[in-house]
């Protein structure tokens, strides 16, 4: 049996659960990691030709809670292997933090193989949770846009600090500098493990403070929860805690502060108890990857306990929440992971869910697998096509992209919304990326690729054609990749990997 590679591993196992997974990185990665590796390791990163590099990436942008916007690279297949095998290689230097009554949960490996996102979690949740009976006072707090404030020197100069080889910090700030055409601010990407490592891990400066008195601290990545039952001195700590952030550029999000005198309020939410059991079964299903951005990304990893049936009670409750106007987001979530067997129930509120909600698109995408009317749902993606150009978001359109390829190229509908989706106003290069990269022969879809492919250019839309194409017969498909592959390592990597496909 041939033994695994862990590197690719890591990859396959994030894969699922980044903010826009293209299938393109993923069979590029799968069969040219090796030659990806080679290149960058004897010509990037060791400047034996001078002309190659990092390239600048592409801009995109993921849904938030409220309508906002998260800012972030979808890194081509050289760059985004690179951080994977980067920081699985070095994996060693993101050690757990010894300092004593200073607890950072997650983001670290062990034998191996990253900790379970999910379990880390509830275990900071749990401690915090615990932690309201020994002190008087917690103060809670994340930092604003950290990962879009993140300074790429910064960065570097900490790795040099835990790195025991001397290259490695000069190789992971030329990656975060040249993806970022030259700007030292904003480069590290978003939603991708390895950079979540490295977003966590760089914050232990304040976790090894020792001018921090205050008796606990809890972390999980840019959230803090510290404890004392000296308000004055919980609130000496903030403000230096400020200081140390503020002297790298970042600052503390005002709106999330909060210092909370336990003897008065719970500082985790009371919620009643009905919602408490349905939280604990979405747990079993759902592994809430928590971010810097205060949000759960969530996602169905596998399941680590058994999904038990619903009581009465509980559907009941789910059926109330369903007929809820103005339903919360959290509770529309709830009811996407939970209700999966009432679909029929919950397809006529579909349309308002994707409208309302475009941070649970890929939410909406895992329970559209539930969803028995295709048809109804095709219905509903084309009449939001047609009739909400004005505030569509990339995020929208990516996830509608791939419910289509997963659930929808057998309705009659299919050829509309290929196109539809393709030639949205408000489409990027990232989404149409997704649209050019299924491997759909029919609706003149060839034809569109095709003409990517000739212009010979580099970017998403002739990478993603050229993956699109991997069910076209060799003969005439790899005519025109051999031309494609000429234009630098990039397009040749892309190209070799679907010329070699059978």
């Amino acid at each position: 049996m041939k033994k695994k590679n862990p590197i690719l591993d890591f990859y396959e196992r994030d894969f699922e659960h980044t903010l826009f997974p293209l299938n393109t990185n993923r069979i590029v990665i799968s069969t040219q990691s090796q030659k990806i590796i080679d290149y960058i390791y004897q010509k990037v990163l060791r400047n034996t030709v001078e002309s190659e590099s990092f390239i600048p990436q592409t801009r995109a942008y993921a849904s938030k809670h409220d309508m906002n916007l998260r800012r972030t690279f979808k890194l081509h297949p050289v760059e985004e292997f690179f951080i994977y095998e980067f920081v699985h290689r070095n994996r060693k230097s993101f050690r757990s933090n010894l300092t004593k009554n200073r607890y950072s949960y997650g983001y670290k490996f062990s034998s191996g193989i990253i900790e379970s996102p999910s379990s880390s979690y509830r275990e900071f949740k749990k401690n915090i949770y615990d932690s309201q009976i020994e002190y008087e006072y917690c103060i809670k707090f994340d930092i604003q846009s950290y990962f879009n404030s993140v300074y790429h020197h910064d960065v570097e100069s900490w790795f040099r600090g835990i790195s025991k080889n001397e290259d490695e910090p000069k190789y992971l700030g030329q990656f975060l500098r040249e993806i970022n055409s030259g700007r030292s601010i904003d480069c590290l990407p978003q939603g991708i493990m390895p950079c979540k490592i490295i977003g966590s891990n760089y914050l232990s400066f304040v976790d090894n403070a020792n001018r921090i008195k205050s008796p606990l601290m809890h972390r999980f990545m840019d959230d803090f929860y510290i404890f004392s039952s000296e308000k004055s001195e919980l609130l000496e700590d903030f403000y230096l805690i400020q200081r140390m952030l503020g002297e790298r550029g970042l600052s503390i999000n005002p709106q999330k502060t909060q210092i909370v005198s336990l003897h008065e309020t719970d500082i985790l939410r009371e919620i009643d108890e009905i919602k408490i059991s349905l939280l604990k079964e979405r747990e079993k299903i759902v592994d809430s990857d928590y971010d810097s951005t205060n949000d759960s990304s969530l996602d169905y990893y596998e399941v680590e306990e058994e999904f038990d049936s619903l009581s009465e009670e509980q559907e009941e409750y789910l059926f109330d929440l369903l007929a809820t106007e103005n339903i919360p987001e959290e509770d529309a979530e709830l009811i996407l992971v939970l209700m999966g067997e009432h679909s029929e129930s919950v397809i006529e509120y579909l349309e308002d869910f994707i409208l309302r909600f475009p941070n649970l698109s890929k939410s909406i995408y895992q329970y559209c697998e539930y969803i028995y009317d295709k048809n109804g749902i095709a219905d509903i993606i084309e009449n939001i096509l047609d009739t909400s150009y004005n505030y569509i978001t990339e995020y929208q359109l990516f996830w509608m992209a791939k419910i289509l390829e997963d659930h929808l190229l057998k309705t009659n509908k299919a050829g509309d919304l290929l196109i539809k989706l393709y030639d949205h106003p408000n489409a990027t290069a990232i989404s149409q990326a997704k649209v050019l990269e299924i491997p759909e022969n029919r609706f003149g879809m060839p034809d569109i690729r095709e003409e990517q492919l000739r212009t010979g250019s580099s970017g998403w839309h002739s990478w993603a054609s050229a993956v699109g194409s991997r069910k076209i017969p060799k003969d005439k498909r790899n005519h025109l990749l051999k031309y494609f592959g000429k234009n630098g390592f990039r397009n040749h990597v892309v190209a070799d990997c679907i010329i070699n496909i059978d």
